[in-house]
């Protein structure tokens, strides 16, 4: 009886896929909370925080930085519900991609095309920054831990930083050779640790902190610059570098859409893993940041070059101070540290796994060469090619560091202003060129679609203009902000490949099914 149920509940994910056109070439195994895991664990608030917490902290206090994660979060809140509504209509694990070629009538295929490379870039820029996060985060443990135990910090080279980097990505991509359902189950048991250890690490700080501040100091109080970091933004410059890196921590959420070929009755699971991804990272974001700022002991200390993070990572300042004061060592940090690291893996394990399968759909359209071989499927159902095609670009970034880390220092904007815009896209079609067309699935927003999506639109402008901003001041070679750059080399390349090539042979989706809703919109709507 139970699997009878469990069929006619898959039955109505796979029935929308074969109208959009699509065979099951995926194995649809996958519950929706498994699907919502995976999505959240590449949010994974608690890693993702402790490394940006800096930006916003240094340039006033914990008020900035607490008010610039909220008005991140309610626009993160709002965005996923637009995308909710898209993707119950059209459960396809393209996402965004295959949404704007779908709702931009003649312009399907110039819209599919330029979203899709912005999605592609956003995911390789979104796994180099989920690695360099981790790399961080181990280099900070390694060097507290050496300090402890031989009075020095020993300090990776670029090189081991390379190396260490390109062993991390390749396990985890040996991992997501493994099915999807046993991904899920590991993402599940990853947002078990993420969520349970957030929670551990504050209710640690607040029982060893000799001092704990007021919400009154913590929300209304706003600092002055730390006298350590006078080059950094400061005042409203300072909340805009907040919403910086508090967006980047709740970007991928989006891989809700990429599982959603291999999701237990996509069509009406969209609604659940994108509202309660974005809904639980928030939360869980919001009280993870609050027991960090509650227990900061010397908010100017936090910043000084002579500490022991170099002033650099104030998070793990913070760990440190509370238990060195109370018990005179930071063994306690230390442990609580690895906490993070298996937090940090288990988001970028997940950010392949989700980005593969959109590298996948892409591919599978022609979207890439077809000398690649992205769009390959084993006899497991697992997008191998794209795995490794995924894995294998987001390492190349880490090879600058030979020269110079400004351009690895500049990926979590950069990965944060390619997903933004790449999510605004499919809302601004849905609202503009397909106001007349769409119908939704059975999630809808109905006489809030559009208040939702205008608000979406907005805050898309808002938060690129933001994300292009330098994040210190005078600007150097070394503080400038390049993801700007690197994105318009991004766009210029798709603009001037499809000019001069794609526009001749890219049709957007390639349904294989004569009679479905993709076959109708080419037919009537790109002539």
């Amino acid at each position: 009886m139970s699997h009878s149920r469990s069929s006619r509940r898959s039955e109505t994910g796979q029935t929308r896929l074969l109208e959009l056109g699509y065979a099951q070439g995926l194995p649809r195994l996958l519950p929706w909370p498994y699907n919502t895991a995976i999505a959240f664990c590449i949010l994974s608030s608690v890693s993702n925080l402790t490394v940006c917490f800096t930006p916003a902290l240094v340039g006033g206090g914990p008020a900035t930085l607490l008010w610039s994660w909220v008005v991140s979060c309610v626009f993160t809140v709002l965005t996923a519900l637009s995308l909710s509504e898209i993707c119950s209509a059209l459960p396809n694990s393209g996402g965004l991609y295959f949404y704007a070629c779908m709702l931009s009538g003649r312009q399907g295929p110039l819209a599919g095309w330029i979203t899709g490379y912005m999605n592609v870039f956003g995911q390789v820029a979104l796994l180099a920054g989920q690695v360099y996060s981790l790399m961080q985060l181990l280099s900070v443990t390694v060097a507290l831990g050496t300090t402890m135990m031989y009075g020095q910090p020993y300090e990776f080279t670029p090189a081991e930083v390379i190396v260490i980097s390109g062993v991390v990505m390749a396990f985890q991509g040996l991992l997501n050779s493994m099915s999807g359902l046993v991904m899920g189950w590991a993402a599940m048991v990853f947002t078990t640790w993420m969520i349970g250890g957030g929670f551990f690490i504050s209710w640690c700080l607040v029982l060893v902190s000799k001092r704990n501040h007021s919400v009154w100091w913590l929300l209304a109080e706003f600092q002055e610059p730390s006298i350590y970091q006078s080059d950094y933004n400061h005042g409203y410059n300072a909340f805009l570098s907040g919403i910086i890196m508090s967006t980047w921590s709740l970007m991928g959420y989006d891989a809700a859409a990429h599982m959603i070929e291999e999701t237990i009755s996509a069509d009406r699971a969209a609604r659940c893993s994108f509202l309660l991804t974005a809904g639980i990272s928030s939360v869980c974001g919001f009280l993870y940041l609050l027991g960090l700022a509650i227990c900061i002991q010397d908010w100017q200390s936090l910043f000084d070059p002579g500490n022991e993070t170099s002033g650099m990572m104030p998070a793990v300042q913070v760990l440190w101070d509370g238990f060195t004061w109370r018990f005179g060592s930071g063994i306690g940090a230390v442990m609580l540290m690895t906490i993070l690291i298996v937090a940090a893996f288990g988001a970028g394990m997940s950010t392949i796994t989700a980005g593969a399968r959109m590298i996948n759909a892409f591919a599978r359209d022609d979207g890439l060469p077809k000398w690649l071989p992205a769009s390959y499927i084993n006899s497991r159902g697992v997008p191998l090619g794209a795995v490794w095609f995924l894995v294998i670009c987001a390492f190349l970034p880490f090879l600058t560091l030979l020269w110079s880390p400004i351009l690895l220092t500049n990926v979590f904007a950069a990965a944060t202003l390619g997903l933004t815009i790449s999510y605004g896209i499919p809302v601004f079609c849905r609202l503009v060129l397909a106001r007349h067309t769409f119908v939704p699935g059975p999630f809808s927003l109905g006489r809030w679609t559009h208040l939702c999506g205008w608000t979406v639109i907005a805050w898309t402008v808002a938060a690129a203009l933001i994300c292009s901003l330098p994040l210190a001041f005078p600007i150097t070679v070394t503080d400038f902000n390049y993801s700007a750059g690197v994105l318009g080399i991004v766009l210029l390349g798709s603009f001037a490949s499809w000019h001069f090539s794609a526009r001749h042979w890219f049709q957007g989706p390639q349904p294989s099914i004569s009679s479905s809703d993709a076959v109708r919109v080419k037919e009537f709507g790109w002539k």
